[in-house]
């Protein structure tokens, strides 16, 4: 009994000193954000497994060709969608993330965003389905699109919440069911055709917008607009969301113009190997960007580092292990890609090194930093429009992947660059209104 008498006491005089507080609060915050980043990245992972699993059922089973324009398909799905937030999403969750859903009427704001998005993208659709000669799959991209938006709006909703993991869940649903389909559809009719696949891929993308609909339907809306300037932010953001597009998508559009969808086949087919990196790299900004949007302050040199060693160790594995799973899981039919592993090792480092300082820039950063990381980020456009255009003629598949590799690693050294001077110029600010205060 004594020994429990003492533990009491020594309880109470422990949480008596604020500085102790503080130290087991951030302890305790830390040990939080970990089991976020723990549980999202597993639900990641799942969703990876169900992508992976329907990449090499339809690589497998489809033509080369067939294969390679249903992922460029998925490829214009994704970026028209996020294009076409206009970085809004971003918008919600740093104004309602920080202050009471009652406040703001976010249902106007966001139905007012997907509204403008279904009208510029009939335009956008028509273009992409002009310039690459598609019939039907104009339709599919128009709907698929659009419901990945609303999805995307609920899912940053509930992230302004704190869900961190029914918003992945419900971001990523449309994947696992794509895969249950594709399995169910392959295991009864032992085929598919590709327009019955595309619009089993639509009606897959629509079922989560009636789920994200009918939960945040429930949630208190207020009447004060959002404020213009956090909408300018988003504005910027989208500008920035842009660029990192281009770097993870516009390669694709190339090789399936200049050299044909069977390329593309067997370029898709190794960025779904190396998706592991994309995995890390999201699970990290998906919890570390609200965070930092609420002001927490965290140590971005420990961050960075424990990125980089996981980075590393996945450099490792696909290093030893990539040409056997390419091997393994497509029973050789993309073997002849096998060159591009290395390419795509060193361009997942720098998604997942950029994973921190990107939620700092989307997170906090002010309107003068954002701007200058736009400027950089067009130049960094430039270089990866025009090496694509330049080097695929000369070197095929390996010109791409290197204007994409030369783009990241530009990027992802601007971005620390610049979080530092935000940092140091954050610092002396402080240090200058404390002298001030002092002289006064």
């Amino acid at each position: 009994m004594w020994l429990v008498h003492f533990a009491r006491i020594f309880r109470k005089s422990l949480f008596r000193d604020s500085s102790t507080k503080r130290v087991l609060g951030i302890v305790n915050m830390t040990i939080n954000l970990k089991k976020k980043v723990s549980s999202v990245f597993l639900i990641l992972a799942f969703s990876a497994v169900a992508e992976l699993l329907t990449s090499v059922i339809l690589g497998r089973a489809l033509p080369e060709a067939e294969f390679g324009r249903f992922k460029f398909v998925n490829t214009v799905v994704l970026t028209l969608g996020t294009l076409l937030l206009l970085g809004q999403n971003t918008a919600i969750i740093k104004v309602v993330g920080k202050n009471d859903f009652a406040r703001y009427n976010w249902k106007r704001f966001v139905l007012f965003c997907v509204v403008s998005a279904a009208l510029l993208g009939i335009l956008a659709s028509g273009v992409a389905g002009w310039y690459y000669r598609f019939t039907y799959e104009t339709v599919v991209i128009y709907f698929a699109f659009l419901a990945y938006i609303v999805v995307e709006y609920c899912s940053s909703i509930l992230r302004s919440r704190g869900s961190y993991n029914f918003s992945m869940f419900l971001s990523k649903s449309a994947s696992i069911g794509l895969f249950c389909a594709v399995a169910v559809g392959f295991l009864i009719f032992k085929k598919m055709t590709l327009p019955a696949l595309l619009w089993v891929y639509v009606l897959c993308a629509a079922i989560p917008v009636a789920i994200g609909l009918w939960i945040t339907h429930r949630f208190e809306n207020g009447a004060e607009p959002l404020p213009r300037n956090v909408v300018q932010e988003g504005l910027i953001l989208f500008l920035i969301t842009v660029s990192y597009v281009i770097l993870g998508q516009v390669d694709q559009f190339f090789i399936a113009k200049m050299l044909g969808y069977e390329a593309l086949a067997g370029y898709s087919v190794i960025i779904t190997i190396t998706r592991g990196f994309d995995l890390v790299a999201m699970a990290l900004w998906f919890v570390l960007m609200p965070h930092y949007a609420k002001g927490v302050v965290r140590p971005i040199k420990s961050d960075a580092m424990k990125a980089g060693m996981v980075a590393m160790a996945l450099a490792l594995f696909y290093t030893l292990f990539g040409g056997w799973l390419l091997h393994f899981l497509f029973r050789g039919k993309f073997d002849g890609s096998v060159f591009l592993i290395g390419f795509f090792i060193v361009i997942g480092i720098c998604k997942v090194l950029y994973a921190i300082p990107s939620g700092i820039i989307g997170g906090r950063l002010s309107q003068e930093y954002l701007k200058v990381f736009l400027l950089a980020s067009l130049v960094g456009i430039a270089i990866n429009i025009s090496g694509n255009y330049f080097l695929i003629p000369l070197w095929g598949l390996a010109g791409s992947a290197t204007a994409t590799m030369v783009s990241w690693i530009l990027r992802v050294g601007f971005s620390y660059w610049l979080v530092y001077k935000e940092k140091t110029g954050h610092k002396r600010g402080m240090i200058e209104e404390i002298r001030w205060e002092s002289a006064s």
